[in-house]
């Protein structure tokens, strides 16, 4: 993904938000920094020529994977996203 595409990307996605908030308490604005950075260092994903480049390769799940319960059995929702 080209490096100026990213930080709108990442602002359009909800889980990024859910994240940036319930996860790590900061603003998803905050958090683009935070996320790409860790990205870096682990080794996750890393830089060249302006795009940020996954290290290692995407395989979508199977589509029957969406239909299925995969909460655990005691899942409990937090108050705060009632």
């Amino acid at each position: 993904m080209a490096k100026e595409e990213v930080d709108e990307y990442l602002l359009q996605c909800g889980w990024f938000h859910d994240f940036a908030r319930y996860s790590f308490q900061l603003n998803p604005e905050e958090f683009i920094r935070v996320l790409l950075d860790e990205m870096i260092r682990s080794g996750a994903a890393s830089w060249h020529n302006d795009h940020l480049i996954s290290s290692t390769p995407y395989h979508a799940p199977q589509k029957k994977w969406m239909n299925k319960n995969i909460k655990p059995k005691d899942w409990k929702s937090p108050g705060y996203l009632t």
